[in-house]
């Protein structure tokens, strides 16, 4: 394979997958204006922009 691997090459894959259309869906974190690496490793990963209704739906479930 004779790919040249540089951002412009990453963005064009980005494009192409079919699930990148959930990223608006999540809080990206920002360095110096831009949108940050994230590692999940053994995090959470990155919050959803709705987590609200899950925490309550699963506060509520708690509570039953």
């Amino acid at each position: 394979m004779n790919q040249e691997f540089d951002i412009s090459f990453a963005k064009q894959l980005d494009k192409q997958d079919p699930l990148s259309i959930y990223r608006k869906e999540f809080h990206i974190p920002q360095h110096n204006g831009q949108d940050a690496i994230y590692f999940t490793g053994h995090s959470l990963g990155l919050q959803p922009k709705n987590h609200n209704k899950y925490l309550k739906q699963e506060l509520k479930d708690w509570g039953v």
